[in-house]
């Protein structure tokens, strides 16, 4: 089990570090902060980590994601579509024709 929000989405590009297990906006179930780095005695510069398109903390729980690329909201196309349990939502995050969050 991974920590209590700190869900993201990520454009991810050849070379580029996104800091996972090292970082992350979530936390441990007990609210203390993740610190894998300390733990594990990994040092790194936060300098060279890109940060998320998008952050979904709290967590909502994803059940499931498209981009949608259909005729009925053009306006749409490239976004992703996700839905959730917690909540039962529906979210929409615009990626746009090029990729961008």
């Amino acid at each position: 089990m991974g920590p209590r929000g700190g869900d993201e989405i990520n454009l991810i590009k050849p070379k580029n570090n996104y800091g996972w297990p090292l970082v992350s906006n979530g936390v441990n179930y007990d609210g203390t902060p993740l610190n894998y780095a300390e733990q594990f005695g990994i040092e790194f510069n936060a300098a060279d980590l890109v940060d998320p398109k998008v952050d979904l903390t709290p967590a909502p729980a994803i059940s499931s994601f498209i981009i949608y690329d259909g005729d009925a909201f053009p306006a749409w196309r490239g976004d992703f579509i996700v839905g959730t349990l917690k909540g039962q939502s529906l979210l929409r995050f615009g990626g746009g024709r090029d990729g961008h969050c």
